[in-house]
């Protein structure tokens, strides 16, 4: 899906534009253009090349997955992947979007294979009041990165509450179904730092490099952004040591679980040795030995390995073994 609005320099608002109308306004230089490319078909794609004449290599980063955030400056215009985050389907996954852009004279271009909600709301925003385009490309192109960088919170907060009940779990009941859990969350957490921390450097960038689409008022605003992206990797790599810590909790309580186990078994088995040594004893085909012919040795034999038996848990309980 490709979609486009337009503000030209009188404030006048136009939408869905032609490619051949799109060519005119970026060849103007001036208003304020936004393309949209949501997964698009490869006819929609093609305006990346005939349309904007981009370079080959960037239009091959749009639909390969660019696995770090990048910048590159192009001269008449800049080209950058970041990565915003949601939570999958699947349970404790958590799925990067990546986000291409390019920022021209006049123009931002955008490109998304996946749904983007800070790309959803700012389209909406900017419909609903078509005022804000005219605050500059740099205001808008904050505004896209920072509903990302906003997105981050609630997954990550609810990774950080999944990692609190796992750790608990994994306490109380250290079972295979924990084990797996907890490395799910920590692989989705790995995964978000992957992006997160080279992010911090594209904002910095956008923050305080010399681009010049950015002007000198709005860069506080990136630099805000970059705020919050630290303030996320910060919050990633304590995450990781919980999840690190969820992980020794498990292992730990498997432990002491195991240990218990083989507390008892070793209990039992250290009780029937010897009565297990009379039965043998007994048990013998010998025709001269005297306890045969005693009219109570079986009642004899039973009341010995029950002395036997109390005495051994006796001497344990004694010593605090069981």
């Amino acid at each position: 899906m490709i979609r486009s609005m337009y503000r030209d320099e009188h404030g006048a608002l136009d939408k869905d534009l032609t490619p051949q109308r799109i060519a005119e306004a970026v060849a103007s230089g001036r208003g304020l253009l936004w393309v949209d490319l949501d997964s698009p078909s490869a006819a929609e794609g093609s305006i990346l090349k005939e349309v904007f004449q981009f370079h080959p290599l960037t239009i091959e980063d749009c639909y390969n997955v660019v696995q770090y955030p990048k910048i590159d400056d192009y001269g008449s215009y800049i080209f950058a992947a970041v990565h915003g985050i949601r939570m999958d389907s699947v349970p404790d996954q958590v799925q990067t979007v990546e986000l291409d852009f390019y920022v021209g004279a006049n123009y931002l271009l955008t490109f998304h294979l996946d749904p983007l909600r800070s790309i959803g709301e700012t389209w909406e925003r900017c419909q609903e009041q078509p005022e804000r385009l005219g605050k500059g490309l740099d205001f808008l192109l904050h505004t896209i990165l920072d509903k990302m960088a906003s997105n981050y919170t609630p997954v990550l907060d609810k990774l950080g509450e999944t990692l609190d009940i796992l750790e608990r779990e994994a306490l109380d009941r250290p079972n295979r179904r924990v084990l797996l859990r907890i490395l799910q969350v920590k692989r989705s957490i790995l995964h978000v730092r992957r992006v997160a921390s080279p992010q911090r450097d594209v904002l910095l960038r956008f923050a305080h490099e010399p681009l010049f689409f950015i002007r000198p008022e709005t860069r506080v605003y990136f630099a805000d952004v970059h705020d919050l992206v630290a303030r996320t990797a910060r919050t990633i790599e304590s995450q990781v040591s919980l999840a690190e810590g969820a992980l020794t909790v498990y292992l730990s309580a498997a432990t002491s679980t195991s240990n218990e186990v083989m507390k008892v078994l070793s209990t039992v088995a250290t009780i029937f040795m010897p009565l297990t040594l009379i039965a043998s004893i007994y048990g013998m085909n010998f025709r001269n030995m005297p306890e045969l012919e005693w009219p109570f040795g079986y009642f004899g034999v039973l009341g010995l390995m029950a002395v036997v038996a109390i005495g051994i848990t006796a001497y344990f309980r004694w010593r605090r073994w069981i």
